[in-house]
């Protein structure tokens, strides 16, 4: 009888094509990085697994039928590969898309994908035996990943340091009831790396302008984190980043953090309102226009390391220019982001609340509607796009009709990343309506919550 199933089950590995054995490498490098997220339920996953194996079944029931009968089978070998691309495409689209750069084809992601799923094709489709190949490899690659977490499981119970970040607070002296609005400009850097080019009369020049008009002004500030997420989870949660690098955190460890973001909670009890104006969901306020690759949902979260998220970011809100699998679409974002920005400086405010305001500028791509539009990954398109980035926000500071009914705060969440012989970690932070003995306890970028918190009564 033992033996008999085990016949089969070795019959099945050898000549079927098997989804559950696909998955299951899958399964083992996300379930870890999930399992602990608020958004992962036990109940789902299995049921997911259940599904799996339901599906597995009927291919391989629709496989050995059409086998037998001496039919095409082209269907089951599409089927394979559609999964196999959708769950494994994301783990090797950078590098092949940098890999075919490099030899000088240009292929956006979405041609990259198309290459995968046909080479993949005709590898099920045309040889002999191929499936018995791939399942034999994945249990191979099953036991590896199985020994690698136990291997890790046993490090973790060993102990170590468990890097509890130790939160700063901050004596603020002057609160009020008056909105404040916080600017963050993405990955903006300190004039400081630009040197005199950035000084001359006809320049736009955001912090001299401020400095002009009465603004506290930070030309190096710092920040602790190099990403985006990352920093600004730090800053809504009272600065994480004091006591241990917040950097090595997962993203779901962060996604999680946000929805539990300590200082919007806080404001929350003395009932000031967040209005939140970026791509980013904070407790229950949700992202303005999803543009990142971040979990939000328990489907999210359990298919964060396939092609799903990169799908959902395209086709969000039905929009047919991020219908494409290459960059995300910025530009309408940045306008649409900017528009509510001025429009808001040019109403009266509403009292305790906070008006949350997150550009992709001066962030590559380097693109606002039918006013810049730079091609290439360059410093020189960045200090452009950078400048451009001054010239707005000084407009729009300029246009505005109730600047005095509002406090604001202009930061960048880092500087500019990847480029040699300048710091990433400098930006530049400026203070409208605040009092400079409350701005001056603020070590870095990531102590803005902290001073938000504190300045509403």
């Amino acid at each position: 009888m033992n033996l008999s199933i085990l016949n089969r089950l070795k019959d099945y590995f050898d000549n079927s094509p098997s989804l559950f054995l696909l998955l299951c490498p899958y399964i083992l490098i996300t379930y870890p990085s999930i399992k602990d997220s608020e958004m992962f339920s036990v109940f789902y996953f299995l049921l997911a697994i259940a599904l799996i194996l339901i599906a597995d079944a009927l291919l391989g029931m629709v496989y050995k039928r059409s086998a037998k009968n001496k039919k095409p089978l082209y269907s089951v070998h599409l089927v394979y590969s559609i999964i196999f691309i959708f769950f494994y495409g994301d783990f090797f689209l950078s590098g092949l898309t940098s890999i075919f750069f490099q030899h000088g084809f240009f292929l956006r992601a979405k041609a990259t994908v198309g290459v995968m799923f046909l080479l993949f094709f005709l590898i099920v489709a045309f040889i002999k035996n191929v499936y018995s190949f791939f399942n034999r490899s994945i249990i191979f690659l099953v036991f590896i990943l199985l020994g690698y977490r136990g291997f890790a499981l046993f490090n973790k119970m060993k102990g170590g340091s468990s890097g509890i970040s130790a939160k700063r607070t901050l004596t603020i002296r002057h609160n009020s009831d008056k909105p404040i609005m916080l600017i963050i400009l993405d990955e903006y850097a300190s004039q400081s790396i630009f040197g005199k080019s950035v000084v001359a009369d006809n320049k736009p020049n955001l912090g001299r302008y401020l400095d002009s008009t009465g603004w506290n002004t930070i030309k190096n500030s710092y920040s602790a984190n190099l990403s985006t997420i990352i920093s600004i989870s730090s800053i809504f949660n009272g600065n994480l980043s004091n006591g241990y690098n917040y950097d090595n955190s997962s993203m779901v460890k962060v996604v999680d953090d946000l929805k539990n973001a300590s200082v919007i909670k806080n404001l929350a009890k003395r009932n000031v309102i967040l209005k939140n104006y970026s791509p980013f969901t904070i407790t229950d306020h949700p992202y303005y226009i999803f543009l990142y690759r971040f979990p939000d949902s328990f489907s999210d979260l359990l298919m964060m390391n396939s092609l799903y998220l990169n799908i959902k970011v395209r086709v969000a809100n039905f929009n047919t220019e991020t219908v494409k699998l290459d960059h995300y679409s910025e530009s309408d974002y940045n306008q649409k982001i900017y528009d509510i920005m001025v429009n808001t400086l040019n109403t009266p405010g509403v009292s305790r609340q906070l008006i949350y305001v997150h550009l992709l500028m001066p962030h590559y791509p380097y693109h606002f509607g039918n006013e810049i539009a730079l091609d290439g990954y360059t410093i020189d398109n960045y200090y452009q796009y950078w400048l451009f980035t001054n010239k707005k926000i000084i407009d729009a500071l300029k246009k505005a009709k109730y600047l005095n009914n509002y406090r604001i705060i202009i930061s960048g969440d880092h500087g500019l990343r990847g480029t040699a012989n300048i710091n990433p970690h400098q930006t530049f932070t400026a203070f409208y309506g605040f009092d400079k003995a409350d701005v001056d306890q603020l070590r870095s970028v990531q102590d803005i919550g902290n001073l938000i918190d504190g300045s509403f009564k």
